[in-house]
């Protein structure tokens, strides 16, 4: 115990000193800051979302969800329009899709392409595979080994021969590409419509959530 002396009339007694709290009360104070520190470094993700459960830690999780269930409709939509137009290139739609994507392509294009030059292949020279009109004129036509092979060197050259070289929208290929001058036009409408399929597939695809 601290004691200090105190003076009196004449003699002379001690009382104990009040204590110095100050130095306790610092310590608790910094142990807490400490504790607190600790506690949000272990637990920020948790501490941030409790604060709001049907606001912002609900969204929080929904997006989290949501990232993690991405699905590409974009090949089963295709396959499906192009399955209601009874084109033999519907078991092709994944196989459009990658080369659509290896080349940069607008993954609409050649399908529409195919559905003005063909019908989507359902008016093709026999045996020659090529639904895009490509390399036939007059009397030349261009054949191909398969589908894929068709929609391999189209996408290819869509890409090396056209859009590389300056022709980056489907009026300027279709200025290269046909004699027609409402070409463009009409393979625009095609992918208008397949994009407008594509978008009514997906909404009605997408799982409901609560």
């Amino acid at each position: 115990m601290i004691e200090s002396p105190i003076v009196g009339k004449g003699w002379d007694f001690q009382v104990p000193a009040r204590p110095n709290l100050l130095p306790n009360m610092r310590n608790k104070v910094n142990l807490f800051l400490i504790a607190t520190f600790l506690l949000a470094m272990r637990f920020p993700l948790e501490a941030f979302a409790s604060n709001d459960a049907s606001g912002s830690s609900a969204t929080l999780a929904i997006s989290t969800v949501s990232a993690q269930q991405v699905v590409d409709y974009r090949g089963q939509a295709l396959k499906s329009y192009l399955e209601i137009k009874n084109s033999p290139l519907a078991d092709e739609a994944d196989y459009i899709i990658q080369e659509a994507d290896k080349y940069k392509l607008d993954w609409k294009l050649i399908p529409s392409i195919a559905g003005l030059e063909s019908g989507y292949c359902l008016e093709i020279p026999v045996s020659s595979y090529n639904c895009y009109g490509y390399g036939i004129y007059g009397d030349n036509v261009r054949y191909f080994n398969s589908w894929d092979d068709g929609i391999a060197t189209v996408s290819a050259a869509l890409r090396n021969d056209y859009i590389d070289k300056g022709a980056i929208t489907v009026d300027q290929i279709g200025r290269i590409y046909a004699a027609s001058p409402t070409w463009a036009v009409r393979v625009e409408a095609n992918m208008k419509d397949l994009q407008d399929y594509s978008t009514k597939f997906q909404t009605e695809s997408l799982p409901i959530s609560l």
